[in-house]
């Protein structure tokens, strides 16, 4: 009891001193009725406790994976970051050929040609759409939610834009030794043509899932949106079976009234008894995607921090691994008790993408042109010579610190240096 009573009391004061909770206070009391002399509301005090709860459990499961990402990037890219990648991919493609081979493969097939097409075909159109003729404010009848552009387009044109250079540089360290043909075609070609196919299984199994539920009746009210289903498959099994109707049993969730980290979850576990064992290696596929996404950016950031160094210095890369932690941890922990918006510090954290996006979309204009000239250079069709910038606008000839190549030492930082002559100039 007196355990309890100091958890109480430390979420009364989580209660009253977090400016934050000022909306969620005004519609939930912390006494019954208001009243002291008739308790503490437990709906109220649970509803903190939970949330303060499962942010925990999130800021926990963020330092495990950080943990593991710097003794990846630690590892070299060779041995711990190469390899988490290769296990991710192989279990990414695990669980594409089950799903392919388990459901209908006859049906993902056709979809997989029918999408395919659909997407060159609108592809120019939709690279430009705008949603000007859907908008209700200026008249559209039946328009779509005037939010969509902001939450889907806008989005993820900064998004990606401003990830373009963390990528770029990542895949230029990979791809050391490569021609341009075997750059393209390994970081566009394949990727694009495997992402084609991965989304097409998944897809088109969460969206057959969901059009057996509009025809069998399966509805939001019902337990946990899901029912167990027997049917008849359309196609006959051969006469050499004996000519009867092919039945398939299996449960059946109504995919748009469940949340969206359960959906891929309802999708595996339609397949009888090896559904909670693919869940199982969809959770540690997803965990080692968020570590290999991790000791990626912590070796862009080594790389970018010790001068284009392809092998920084060690405590180099604890220290950027760490500090990826510490921003996922402090986003994470600013909504801590924000119960009516958690999200709000990774919101916001989205809205600074795309005005950060918004500047590199000029300056990628000119990175592709920069691009242009060094292959022209490369292959010898430009001599250098003429006008031309002989330094970086930002090298005033103060140097920081150093870093010796290689990773055969723990500790191998140098000290900076000053140039007094660049310097004086600058």
């Amino acid at each position: 009891l007196g355990d309890w009573q100091d958890r109480l009391e430390s979420l009364h004061s989580l209660y009253l001193d977090y400016p934050i909770l000022g909306k969620f206070r005004s519609s939930n009391t912390w006494y019954v009725n208001n009243d002291i002399n008739q308790g503490v509301n437990i709906g109220t005090a649970s509803q903190v406790a939970s949330f303060v709860d499962t942010n925990d459990e999130q800021i926990l499961i963020i330092w495990l994976i950080t943990l593991t990402a710097t003794a990846s990037v630690v590892s070299g890219l060779q041995v711990g970051i190469q390899t988490l990648s290769m296990i991710c991919l192989y279990l990414g493609m695990f669980l594409m050929m089950i799903i392919l081979l388990m459901d209908d493969t006859w049906y993902i097939m056709n979809l997989y040609t029918q999408s395919l097409g659909y997407y060159f075909w609108d592809f120019f159109r939709i690279s430009a759409y705008s949603g000007a003729f859907a908008q209700t404010d200026h008249g559209a009848a039946e328009g779509e939610n005037p939010l969509y552009m902001n939450w889907w387009t806008i989005f993820y044109w900064g998004w990606w834009i401003a990830f373009a250079p963390f990528v770029g540089i990542f895949f230029a360290r990979i791809s050391k030794g490569r021609t341009v043909r075997q750059f393209l075609n390994g970081t566009m070609t394949l990727p694009i043509a495997y992402i084609f196919a991965w989304m097409s299984v998944f897809g088109g199994a969460g969206l057959k899932m969901e059009m057996l539920a509009d025809k069998y009746g399966v509805t939001c009210e019902s337990p946990m949106a899901r029912s167990n289903i027997c049917r008849v498959v359309e196609r006959m099994r051969p006469s050499g079976y004996g000519g009867n109707p092919e039945v398939f049993c299996s449960s059946v969730t109504k995919l748009s009234c469940r949340g969206t980290t359960d959906m891929i979850f309802d999708v595996l576990y339609q397949y009888a008894d090896l559904g909670p064992f693919l869940g199982v290696i969809c959770l540690m596929s997803l965990i080692l995607y968020f570590i290999t996404s991790s000791d990626s950016g912590s070796l862009v950031d080594d790389i970018v921090s010790a001068n284009g160094i392809p092998e920084p210095p060690i405590v180099q890369r604890i220290y950027w691994a760490f500090t990826e932690g510490a921003a996922a941890t402090a986003l994470l922990y600013q909504g801590r008790l924000n119960i009516d918006d958690p999200q709000a510090g990774l919101t916001a954290l989205q809205s600074a993408s795309i005005c950060v996006g918004l500047p590199y979309t000029f300056l990628i204009c000119f990175m592709c042109v920069a691009l242009w000239r060094a292959l022209q250079y490369e292959t010898g069709e430009l001599k250098w010579g003429g006008r031309q910038f002989r330094s970086s606008i930002l090298d005033v000839g103060i140097t920081a610190y150093g870093a010796g190549e290689g990773n055969q030492r723990c500790f191998n930082l140098q000290r900076g240096s000053m140039d007094i002559k660049r310097f004086a100039k600058f």
